[in-house]
């Protein structure tokens, strides 16, 4: 008889755990290159962050939690001499202050989280030199464009910068990143049109773009993101109507639209997206009757709709 864990053979999976359990208490024990240490010092005095430099800072201990009890800095990529900060998380900490290039000086950096705070200024293109998985920075007063830089981040899965003062058009070196999973720029000032090198992004499975005065055609390369599940397009500048590859999607779960011009007031052919649990579509001069495909969505739980120009309605179902 075989033992598992979820789909993972027990033997397996009580080894990773063995490993990770090690692996803690080693980068605990290590200390941090110089160079990493003073970089950390410098981000901190820029942040406004008041971190005890007499703890370890890997040791996940005093001056290194927030008042959750929730580790800021974290450590790995050991050797037999340092380990390395792979996670810095400072979410909702009042920082204030500028981005600081100086995340770019730690070499091993996989994730940057700074949302909800009151950083202003540009994103460092400096970031681009260091091998990011995920950067959040959703809910400050950033400014400026988004770098052209970022594209060279292929290891990047992850862009949220949701709820901030970005301005100017998406970069088309944003195509370059074949890793991405996931793209959030709702309510900025991004202008212009999607850049086609979007197409190149297979792996997308959410892609959130309300709330910007962006310009054009729904693009029919979205219809090219077989994994995507959520996309939010409301309240932007873009042309209807979809384009015919786009209702061959079948894994949205959430989809919300709304603020289309033009459009041929048709209702979107949607009865493929048999998984959708939520469903906006909002001010879009749709004159058709409801289609009665709606009703056999089984998963679908919220429901708004605009059937005309001064109809509307939502329902909570299920």
């Amino acid at each position: 008889m075989r033992f598992t864990h979820g789909h993972v053979p027990l033997f397996l999976f009580l080894c990773a755990l063995v490993w990770s359990c090690s692996e803690i208490v080693h980068c605990k024990n290590q200390t941090l290159p110089q160079s990493e240490v003073d970089a950390l010092k410098k981000i901190g005095a820029k942040l406004r962050k008041d971190w005890n430099f007499t703890v370890n800072p890997c040791s996940g201990t005093s001056g290194w939690v927030d008042k959750t009890g929730a580790v800021n800095v974290k450590c790995g990529a050991c050797t037999a001499n340092y380990c390395h900060i792979t996670s810095i998380v400072l979410q909702g900490q009042n920082l204030t202050g500028s981005l600081p290039d100086e995340f770019s000086n730690l070499t091993s950096l996989q994730k940057i989280d700074l949302s909800f705070n009151y950083l202003n200024g540009n994103i460092p293109a400096a970031w681009a030199s260091i091998p990011l998985t995920d950067i959040e920075l959703e809910g400050n007063h950033i400014t400026g464009r988004i770098p052209d830089e970022l594209g060279r981040i292929t290891s990047l899965q992850y862009l949220s910068l949701e709820s901030n003062l970005i301005e100017g058009p998406l970069p088309q070196s944003l195509g370059n990143l074949t890793n991405l999973l996931g793209l959030n720029v709702i309510a900025n000032n991004i202008i212009g049109r999607l850049p086609e090198s979007l197409g190149h992004l297979k792996n997308m499975t959410y892609f959130l773009i309300g709330g910007n005065p962006i310009t054009g055609k729904i693009p029919s390369f979205i219809g090219n993101w077989i994994q995507l599940y959520k996309l939010e397009i409301r309240g932007t500048s873009l042309e209807g109507p979809f384009p015919p590859i786009f209702f061959s999607l079948q894994n949205i779960v959430d989809l919300r639209v709304s603020d289309l011009k033009g459009g041929d007031g048709k209702f979107p052919l949607l009865q493929n997206m048999t998984n959708l649990n939520i469903l906006v579509l909002r001010n879009m001069s749709i004159i058709d009757e409801l289609p009665a495909y709606i009703g056999n969505m089984t998963m679908l739980a919220y429901l708004v709709l605009s059937l005309a120009i001064h109809s509307s309605f939502s329902f909570h179902l299920g």
